[in-house]
């Protein structure tokens, strides 16, 4: 007999008190969609040249204003930013999963990434083109110009040139670096201005002086907010306890269901017998009648007992056996339906009182772990029922069918039983005729019964194939609605302390840059 389908991957799902949240780990690492891609590809060029500071922060800030405040989406791109692939082979992925996406997405994703391109000093030029590239983005003539390059211009090319063969890249590279450190990309240009000789050396170390003293600023502030994002890990960790509740209160209903499923199985395949073998008494019984009467060694009788109102009868009967159950299905159905949409509702009532606080716009003060303790007070109290009503219905519990997705019910099998299968072909005599009258008729029942079996049998069979399929979609619609939110749980634990670890790497480089930037002024 068929079982219902494995439920292993969503009982398994989530398990509380997992290392290190599996399933995120994997979903960071292995995820291949368009917007798994994208983040890596612009957390690449972020930390392309070894370097990542306020200013990078801030314009990863918005990259991520894209993405719904998703906890899950800022682990994936602060992951990333940790453990960032080269930019050439993020960029090949974002080029293979970008192969499904349209212009208008492709033209919002290059704007989001401008200002983030723009940082990237003299290779901006070239990091634009090929991320437009890999986008897919069909730019404006001219759009890319607006990016800086190593030269400018032929001219540029061949006068700057002979000057750097001269006196060295010294000012081109402390350009890039006051980009680094403070991302003020007019303090750049002002070095390049004092490279032409159109600034003059007093004027650019002022400049260079208060970027350093706003970036410190910035930093410091930076640092005092640090605390903020371990603060948050108590809302993290009631937020964790409602998903985990969800799913453990969906994986009770799974268990409903499946009993359900398997009720309406065996219970079948008991109607089965028992309608057969009340079917072969009033079989025998409506022979032993005729018999007493007619020529039972004639065919015609035979013949004419199944046209009998007891086979039309027989026809009624497999009629309405098979009619019940396709009732079942139906109210399985609905009860699916209706249980789907106020489960959406609760997901969405979860993942709404997380995140309903927008972030902090800028870099220093990002606060995305402070959105959590002061967004989401009200998160232990997520609304987790679903509707007392709605669990028994019908006596199923129904789960996650969408209501575009009709289930087909079962189609009649109630084919006819007609004289054809009740007629005797060849006759086994016996010696005595009493004793062939009484064979026969207990032989003819025999074959009726196994000819009525042989019926019911295919309407089992059909009932038996749907009920696994709405089986395997009940489970894979569990997963589907209620892995994200358990995703995003434990994104949003985890995001706590990848808060801290990124911060501390950013203070450190942006340190470090200011450090190289004050040593490197016009002397």
């Amino acid at each position: 007999m068929p079982t219902k389908p494995s439920a292993a991957s969503f009982e398994n799902f989530g398990q509380q008190g997992a290392a290190q949240h599996r399933e995120l780990v994997d979903y960071v690492s292995n995820d291949v969609t368009f917007p798994t891609a994208y983040l890596r590809a612009v957390a690449a060029i972020a930390s392309s040249d070894g370097v990542l500071n306020v200013a990078d922060f801030n314009a990863l800030n918005e990259v991520a204003s894209l993405l719904s405040d998703s906890a899950l989406a800022r682990v994936v791109l602060l992951e990333c930013i940790e453990h960032p692939l080269p930019w050439k082979v993020a960029l090949l992925d974002l080029q293979r999963a970008s192969a499904g996406i349209d212009q208008a997405t492709a033209a919002a994703s290059f704007e989001a990434a401008r200002a983030l391109l723009s940082l990237q000093g003299t290779r901006s030029r070239e990091l634009a083109k090929s991320f437009a590239g890999a986008l897919g983005y069909q730019s404006r003539p001219n759009e890319l110009e607006a990016f800086a390059a190593d030269e400018q211009t032929i001219w540029s090319k061949v006068s700057m040139g002979s000057m750097r063969m001269l006196k060295g890249r010294k000012y081109a590279d402390l350009a890039d670096l006051c980009v680094r450190a403070t991302g003020d990309l007019a303090l750049a240009s002002a070095v390049l201005e004092f490279e032409h000789g159109s600034l003059d050396k007093a004027e650019l170390a002022q400049r260079m002086t208060a970027a350093c003293a706003r970036a410190s600023q910035e930093i410091s502030g930076f640092n005092q907010r640090i605390a903020d994002f371990e603060g948050a890990r108590d809302t993290s960790f009631a937020f964790l306890d409602s998903a985990y509740a969800l799913q453990k209160q969906v994986s009770q209903r799974l268990a409903i269901a499946d009993a359900r499923i398997a009720f309406e199985r065996e219970s079948f395949d008991e109607d089965i017998e028992d309608y057969v073998h009340d079917a072969g008494n009033a079989f025998e019984r409506e022979v032993v009648d005729r018999l007493n009467t007619d020529q039972w060694k004639r065919a015609p009788v035979w013949d004419s007992i199944a046209k009998s109102t007891f086979g039309k009868e027989l026809e009624r009967r497999v009629n309405r056996i098979i009619s019940r159950r396709e009732e079942s299905l139906r109210l399985i159905h609905e009860d699916l339906r209706l249980f789907q949409e106020e489960m959406a509702l609760s997901r969405s009532t979860i993942l709404k009182r997380l995140h309903h606080t927008q972030l902090a716009g800028a870099a220093p003060a990002l606060r995305w772990g402070t959105r959590l303790k002061n967004g989401a007070e009200t998160a232990t109290n997520a609304t987790l029922a679903v509707g007392g009503a709605t669990v028994f219905g019908t006596g199923a519990a129904a789960y996650f069918l969408g209501a575009a997705v009709v289930m087909p019910v079962v189609a009649p099998a109630a084919p006819i039983i007609g004289g054809v299968l009740l007629v005797a072909g060849v006759f086994k005599w016996m010696m005595n005729p009493a004793q062939r009258k009484s064979g026969e008729i207990g032989h003819q029942r025999e074959l009726f019964e196994k000819a009525f079996r042989a019926q019911l049998d295919a309407a089992r069979q059909e009932l038996t194939t749907q009920l696994d399929a709405t089986s395997q979609q009940f489970h894979e619609a569990a997963e589907r609605l209620v892995r994200p939110v358990i995703l995003e749980a434990q994104a949003a634990d985890r995001l706590a302390a990848l808060h801290l670890s990124v911060a501390r790497k950013l203070n450190d480089h942006s340190q470090k840059a200011l450090a190289d930037m004050l040593a490197a002024l016009p002397k």
